[in-house]
């Protein structure tokens, strides 16, 4: 019993030697399931997420959402340590890249249809002349070059929610869509936003982007994720949101 209590209380010190409050930012219009706002509450995959990592590592936490320039702008600056769910290519020309920890999650871009429309061949070829329902802005690397020279026209749309109404109102007969959000309003309202599910399209990998000043601290960052992985408990957070 006294071998326990010593083994608990070095533990304890072990982590309150270490722990710290660190800065996070996450997307303001950020996409469900992974951070939004609700009734005034930042909830999401990724808000949860850390939630837990902290509860591992014994840290503080203090989350912001702001706007895209405001974040990117924050971490230049130093103002801001912890940006979530980011792939390094999308950060390939920042002046201050920071450093990254492990993936913690692998989010797909898949084709969606009307249920029951699906395209038997997938290819690329098989949608030219057609339009394609996406994400304003988004870059879609394997279709970018017929977008580009009109043979698969692109149509912009700014919200996934109109995205995934206009496919049922035949607006467009296939979306590019992230998988996950597709599964959360797909659950979220089945009769408005359920399509059937198509090929992926394109994976990536999303990571914890820390600033060069904290990162000492991955390394207790990817500790914890493995343990989430491992426990289950990240899991247990795609379940809250997601089938």
């Amino acid at each position: 019993m006294g071998k326990l209590l010593m083994f608990l209380v070095a533990m304890w010190i072990s982590i309150d030697s270490h722990a710290e409050t660190f800065r996070v930012a996450y997307y303001d219009g950020g996409d469900a399931p992974f951070s939004y706002t609700l009734n005034g509450q930042l909830i999401g995959i990724f808000p949860d997420l850390m939630a837990a990592i902290a509860r591992q590592s014994g840290d503080q936490l203090e989350n912001q959402a702001l706007p895209m320039k405001r974040l990117l702008n924050a971490f230049e600056s130093g103002l801001l340590d912890i940006e979530v769910g980011v792939n390094p290519k999308w950060r390939s020309t920042s002046l201050t890249p920071g450093a990254y920890s492990d993936a913690f999650l692998l989010v797909n871009d898949v084709l969606c249809y009307r249920v029951g429309k699906r395209k038997k061949n997938e290819n690329i070829s098989n949608f030219l002349g057609e339009t394609i329902g996406v994400i304003a802005n988004y870059s879609y690397p394997e279709f970018d070059a017929a977008f580009a020279k009109g043979s698969i026209k692109r149509a912009d749309i700014f919200t996934n929610t109109s995205l995934l109404v206009m496919l049922k109102a035949m607006r467009f007969d296939q979306i590019i869509i992230s998988q996950y959000v597709k599964q959360y309003w797909a659950k979220t309202d089945p009769d408005k936003y359920n399509c059937e599910e198509g090929r992926v399209v394109e994976s990536r990998s999303i990571m914890l982007r820390v600033h060069p000043t904290k990162a000492y601290a991955v390394m207790r960052f990817n500790a914890a994720i493995n343990t989430l992985k491992k426990n289950g408990e990240l899991d247990a957070i795609l379940r809250r949101y997601i089938n």
